[in-house]
């Protein structure tokens, strides 16, 4: 494989298993497939974006490839100045994968905290420039993170809004406040808002976002390339798209975790320890996981390759439809983004 980090474009390559890297903001992928034979594909994605990718597979299961290691001085971003205002979980889970990936220069990264205690643990770690969240250093910044709590903003903005450059990109992890209300408190136009998941702790998050009309197709570029360094992302036009995101992938953690809890109790029930039962449910939760991820097969399709007809699966199935499990779940789905609506007043 021969990659031109000029143009960032894959010449040729010869795998033994298939990897797809897809961008969700302009929908173009790639395919590396399995095939013992030379194959030649034009490539063209974001310098953070294939690096990120590089990162994360195997490169083991690439035979004779050799990856040159790309300028991180001439990526954008890493030249960015970016400012993370909150430090609690979240922000440290932002900053550390910027880091992680190379993406931004720790010099530039600035960590603005309120709290004195959490300052100096946050100085311990040494991840980046730590600050008080109204420090001058924050009107340097070309890209802010705001990671504080939602009930925190109404304070924080009057604070912030002159520290803010006249370009910078705004980036809200809060939930429930909106892009109009980003702008009228914090007095400017180039706001994003996004919705991750717990899963991004793990490198494995989803998050759906949603801009400003005035925010440029780069800024959003540059935002989708910071949000993947925790997993995947989605962008959206319409922001109230992202009540139904809440409701799917921002709540979504919460549902597994309740029916794998419902599993296990079902297992203890029936005789097993606790864990046993949890170590038989997480592993078929997990295998289940890489058949839908990898089988190209609709649900039903994947239902019918466990569902005998007259056996156990379909006894179990069966008692599910007699109690609408279904049903109850499309209720509950909606019922969390109409609450979300009502948090945002969208």
């Amino acid at each position: 494989m021969l990659i031109n980090f000029k143009s960032f474009t894959v010449r040729s390559f010869t795998v033994h298993r298939s990897f797809v890297y897809r961008s969700p903001l302009d929908r173009s992928q790639f395919r590396i497939p399995s095939s013992q034979n030379q194959t030649s594909v034009q490539l063209k994605l974001s310098h953070t974006s294939l690096r990120v990718w590089l990162m994360r597979t195997r490169l083991d299961t690439i035979p004779n490839t050799e990856f040159p290691i790309p300028n991180p001085e001439s990526n954008y971003l890493y030249t960015m100045k970016v400012t993370i205002i909150g430090c609690g979980n979240m922000g440290l889970v932002y900053a550390r994968a910027f880091l992680r990936y190379n993406i931004v220069n720790a010099e530039n990264l600035l960590l603005a905290e309120k709290n004195e205690a959490r300052r100096d643990e946050l100085q311990q770690m040494k991840i980046g420039n730590v600050v008080v969240t109204t420090d001058k250093a924050v009107l340097n910044s070309d890209l802010i993170i705001l990671a504080v709590k939602p009930q925190d903003f109404t304070e924080l903005a009057p604070k912030i809004k002159s520290l803010i450059p006249e370009k910078a990109t705004v980036v809200s992890i809060m939930a429930g406040i909106t892009l109009g209300r980003l702008a009228a408190e914090l007095e400017h136009q180039f706001v994003i808002r996004a919705m991750p998941n717990s899963p991004v702790e793990v490198g494995m998050g989803m998050t759906g976002f949603s801009a400003h009309a005035s925010v440029s197709i780069d800024q959003i570029r540059n935002v989708e390339n910071l949000l993947s360094t925790t997993g995947r992302t989605v962008f959206f036009e319409d922001e109230k798209m992202l009540d139904a995101v809440t409701a799917l992938s921002g709540s979504g953690p919460a549902y597994f975790y309740y029916i794998v809890r419902a599993m296990v109790e079902a297992g203890k029930e029936m005789g097993m320890t606790e864990a046993v039962a949890a170590t038989l449910v997480k592993q078929t939760m997990l295998g289940s996981f890489q058949l839908i991820n990898n089988a190209a097969k609709p649900f039903d399709e994947l239902i019918k390759t466990v569902a005998s007809k007259g056996g156990t699966t379909e006894a179990a199935l069966t008692a599910f439809e007699e109690g609408k499990l279904h049903e109850t779940i499309v209720k509950g789905l909606k019922c969390a983004e109409k609450r979300s609506a009502e948090l945002s007043g969208c």
